[in-house]
């Protein structure tokens, strides 16, 4: 009511809605889900908390609204994850999930919607002995969010977020996935491709790819990695030491040593966008590293080793440690990181033997090292064992083993001369020359040098004069390097047998000649490092910047380390990445060493700011580094601005202190000289993915962090970032642009006057289409219907329809907001603007306004029959299209689903909307829908109607079954009717089919 008056015709209207709204039961949880979820959750005031609301429906006890967001098409997005496990709620919220809460407080209860206290009616029996299940049974709610999630399995993020919050899968959940993966594989087996492409249309990764497929299948297995279940090796090495090694024993050891996977989010860097998109292998979608059962395995046993009766039981082991080892390579075969001739563990465990290069960095590198003790007990204590034990090494396909058993024969009188010589030269002398096993094959020529007689180190010698088969190197490797590669290889060679006491034939001996005196340099190391492929010092051989680099582990050398200005490739890289993931103290500190001396290396500090963009380095990479960041060079800033910007995006939500240092980088990526317009394809994806994108929405988490109150204005902070941003005259703040655009409803209303000054403008297709088009994809990103600001972009909004075609990958939300706006009832808009608007949508855009309808009007709950004639029928009357040209066979499929889900008022439905239902894409799925329904049993004469519109013999029907059931039940409440020419002609179709 205005002031000063008595005029109350305002609230007469919002109360004249609020009936409609109230008697179509669009109020109900359902309508919530059906209208929202199908978009991404973004944050908002606490006035609109649309978030919130879907949450508290999706609660509901009878599960009906949270079956309704399991079954949505489109499936709502994997990103509702995060607020479904945030722990927002306490122990005042324990009555509505079933759970009666202690008469005393306690306020330390927190737990998430997807993880929560357990009603006594579905928890398992508290018990001194049990079956070995002891997971809690779920609720209907949690049970439709696992069919939900259970529409993401091709989606990486799903797997992420399974191996963050444990790794194990509830029992119901594994059933439930391996079942949906099986339902998948048959369909595809069985090439029923309409259903396929239905499953496909509501959720593009419903069927996972390879790659996904190797990953469920570690999860479902129980192979990934819990941080929970930690075996604990302590208390068997007490049983061990008091009664031996009994088979229980052993068998407990072999669980305890067997490994696992641990999985994470994989590093984001600007330069690999590509791989993101079309990933070719696991680690373009994850972070993995197989592991063991036990946590820190090599120090766990480092003191069995002094021990007689460890050492007496180790040949016993031998066979066991084998079997554990070719698992861990069966594992990294399988994800990728090990084949027949690469393993890596050249890298891992750069020595069999004991040597100061072995770290001990990688836990299943202790499967090595007992492999190793067992056999070199056993050649003493059981010599037949250790010969054919290093024979079977050999024949197993990976270089690991290949190396264990060079490392066999270099050990005296255990392996025949002849054997060993066999090995090196077998596949064309591949194993002389791979650098996977150039550490035992070094080891090997020396111990072999003054044990050969003259037939076999001529043997040696001519394969070594030979060089590296071709076939080992790329294709396009430059002849100046592939000379360089065989030479020195060659050379190295000959000189540890020379060195080693080997008496090299007198041409051989010229030939080495030749080389040391073309190349002066090349000296045998008198710490052998020339035996590596790498080395672990702040020192490096002649030929180490071939391969992957260690980095040095004390702050000192990393710190020269870092000096080094060596370049590598997609190939060779150090790994200075993992060591900022699992070392922050001492790659920030050396980092900061470098600052200190005005020395920026761009590269690492790129890899440094994305690993400390991981949760748990948040807070102490903040702290510790932003002030550092603060002082660097401009020209550090526009080299790592992606990383810097997806750094202060990641610590947004969380930071304290340092204000103004997070405000002064968010202004120097803004001042960067960059040029080029937003990409026309994709504004939205390149916008979350630009560094611009980046700083914006660092800016919008920390604006959302306060408790937004609608018409409290902006801090000044961010109106004059946010004001910066809006200049349209600067092409690169079109990211930022974007992603205020799909803020566009809390900016509005937290401060009407400067988003209706900065913001709506940037709507209006008669200004800028470009622009429009920006930000009109940003906001259909999550669309929401907001009267208020819908009615301050009314022109634009219906102008939209016009410029469908533009709207990208966000035309079908168009449709579907303009469908749902055009059902709700308000004042801003006449039926003629919405007729009009509808009418100027292409085929597309009709088929997903149809698509709309199905969902609204299966959201009404048991008000279906109301909202049938109070909202659904007025549109098709005023607002629908009338051409029948325009029928297409997914309209028809829409609204014949549509009929089915009237209910009650399905007579009503299918009289309306006969004339534009013909023979649908999925008929099968239409048929399967109305056998549910038993719609059948009370309107015989309206589904034999439908049915025969929408089926066409010339379709294979899947369904026959389902068919004829209806047809059987249209006979027995309708005998009458089985002389009508269309159940004759289905009757015919059901018998065609039976036949074939």
């Amino acid at each position: 009511m205005p002031d000063g008056t008595h005029d109350h015709s305002a609230l007469h209207k919002t109360l004249k809605l609020w009936a409609e709204t109230h008697r179509d039961g669009v109020l109900g949880k359902e309508r919530i889900v059906a209208q929202y979820a199908v978009n991404p959750p973004m944050a908002s005031t606490e006035q609109d908390n649309y978030v919130g609301r879907i949450l508290w429906a999706v609660s509901h006890k009878s599960s009906l609204p949270a079956r309704r967001f399991a079954n949505l098409n489109p499936v709502p997005p994997i990103e509702w994850l995060e607020p479904l496990t945030q722990q927002k709620f306490n122990q005042a919220d324990l009555p509505r999930f079933g759970v009666p809460p202690m008469m005393k407080l306690d306020d330390k209860l927190n737990f998430s919607l997807a993880w929560r206290p357990t009603p006594y009616t579905l928890a398992p029996k508290m018990a001194l002995v049990n079956a070995g299940i002891s997971d809690n049974k779920w609720d209907g709610v949690m049970f439709e969010l696992a069919n939900w999630l259970a529409r993401h399995l091709d989606n990486p993020k799903l797997v992420v977020w399974i191996a963050k919050h444990g790794g194990q899968l509830h029992q119901q959940f594994s059933w439930l996935i391996t079942r949906k993966i099986e339902e998948l594989d048959r369909l595809i087996k069985e090439g029923k491709q309409d259903e396929i492409d239905r499953i496909l249309a509501g959720s593009p990764k419903a069927i996972p790819g390879p790659l996904m497929r190797t990953l469920w299948r570690l999860l479902l297995s129980g192979r990934v990695k819990s941080y929970v279940n930690i075996a604990d090796i302590y208390s068997w090495r007490d049983k061990f030491e008091q009664d031996g090694l009994t088979p229980t024993i052993r068998l407990e050891l072999r669980d305890i040593l067997s490994p696992r996977v641990e999985l994470s989010e994989p590093y984001r860097f600007d330069s690999d966008e590509a791989k993101y998109i079309n990933p070719k292998r696991i680690s373009d979608i994850v972070r993995w590293e197989v592991v063991l059962s036990i946590a820190h395995p090599h120090s766990a046993l480092s003191d069995m080793q002094n021990k007689k009766l460890w050492n007496d039981v180790l040949p016993e082991l031998l066979q066991d440690f084998s079997v554990l080892l070719k698992d861990a390579l069966d594992l990294k075969r399988e994800l990728g990181g090990a084949d027949n001739y690469n393993d890596g563990s050249y890298s891992d465990q750069p020595s069999i033997s004991e040597h100061s290069q072995n770290k001990d960095f990688h836990d299943w590198t202790v499967l090595i090292e007992l492999a190793r003790d067992a056999w070199r007990s056993s050649s003493t204590l059981n010599f037949i064992q250790a010969v054919h034990t290093a024979e079977v090494w050999w024949e197993t396909p990976y270089p690991t083993f290949k190396r264990l058993a060079l490392f066999a024969a270099a050990q005296d009188n255990v392996i025949p001369i002849k054997t060993a010589i066999k090995w090196l030269l077998s596949e064309e002398s591949w194993w002389l020359w791979s650098e996977e096993l150039r550490r035992e094959v070094m080891r090997l020529l020396t111990s072999l040098a003054t044990k050969l007689d003259k037939a076999q180190l001529k043997q040696i010698e001519r394969a070594i004069l030979r060089g590296p088969p071709r076939k080992m190197y790329v294709d396009d490797i430059d002849s100046e390097r592939w000379e360089y590669i065989v030479q020195h290889g060659i050379w190295l060679r000959l000189e540890k047998l020379k060195v080693a006491g080997g008496h090299l034939s007198k041409e051989t001996l010229i030939k080495l000649n030749t080389y040391k005196t073309n190349n002066p340099s090349w000296l045998v190391a008198s710490d052998e490092r020339d035996e590596f492929p790498m080395w672990m010092e702040s020192g490096w051989g002649d030929d180490l910047d071939d391969k992957a680099l260690v980095s040095p582990r004390q702050r000192r050398e990393l710190v020269i380390w870092l000096k080094q200005d060596r370049k590598y490739d997609h190939w060779n890289r150090d790994d200075w990445r993992q060591r900022c993931s699992v070392n922050f103290s001492t790659t920030a500190c050396a980092l900061y060493e470098l600052a200190r001396e005005d020395n920026w290396p761009a590269d690492k500090w790129q890899d440094a700011l994305q690993a400390w963009a991981e949760e748990k380095h948040l807070r102490r990479s903040w702290r510790y580094m932003a002030p550092v960041i603060a002082r660097a060079p401009d020209i550090l800033i526009e080299k790592c601005a992606h990383s810097i910007s997806w750094w202060l995006q990641a610590i947004a939500k969380t930071f304290e202190g340092h204000e103004d240092v997070f405000y002064g980088l968010i202004h120097k990526l803004m001042a960067l000289n960059e040029e080029g317009e937003l990409s026309i394809d994709d504004p939205v994806g390149k916008a979350i993915n630009h560094p611009i994108g980046h700083a914006t929405e660092a800016m919008l988490r920390l604006w959302y962090r306060q408790p937004l109150q609608d018409g409290q204005g902006l801090p000044e902070t961010h109106k004059v970032i946010f004001t910066t941003l809006c200049d349209k005259e600067v092409a690169k703040f079109s990211h930022g642009r974007v992603l205020l655009a799909a803020n566009a409803i809390s900016l509005f209303r937290v401060d009407k006057v400067w988003a209706t000054d900065n913001i709506l403008p940037l709507f209006d297709w008669e200004q800028s289409e470009a622009e429009a088009k920006f930000a009109w994809e940003g906001f259909l990103w999550s669309p929401r219907l907001y009267l208020p600001l819908l009615a301050a972009i009314k022109k634009p909004l219906l102008d939209a329809a016009s410029h469908y075609s533009k709207l990208g990958n966000h035309a079908r939300q168009y449709a579907d907001f303009l469908t749902f706006a055009a059902l709700e009832p308000n004042d801003i808009f006449t039926i003629e603007e919405f007729k009009v608007a509808t009418s100027k949508l292409p085929q597309e855009g009709l088929n997903y306004a149809a698509q709309a309808l199905v969902r609204a009007l299966g959201s009404s709950g048991d008000k279906r029959s109301e909202y049938w004639y109070n909202r659904v029928l007025p549109y098709l009357k005023y607002i629908w299209p009338k051409s029948i040209e325009l029928i297409s066979p997914s309209i028809s499929e829409s609204l014949a689903r549509l009929c089915v889900l009237a209910d009650d008022a399905f007579p009503s439905a299918t009289s309306n909307i006969k004339n534009w239902i013909t023979p649908a894409e999925h008929s099968d799925y239409v048929v399967h829908l109305i056998s549910q329904s038993k719609l059948a049993e009370r309107f015989p004469e309206e589904v034999l109607d439908l049915i025969s519109r929408i089926i066409d013999e010339r379709r294979a029907m899947w369904h026959s079954a389902e068919l004829d059931g209806c047809l059987q039940v249209i006979q027995n409440i309708s005998p009458r009717l089985i002389t009508d020419p269309k159940f004759i002609r289905l009757s015919g179709i059901v018998a065609v089919h039976n036949r074939k």
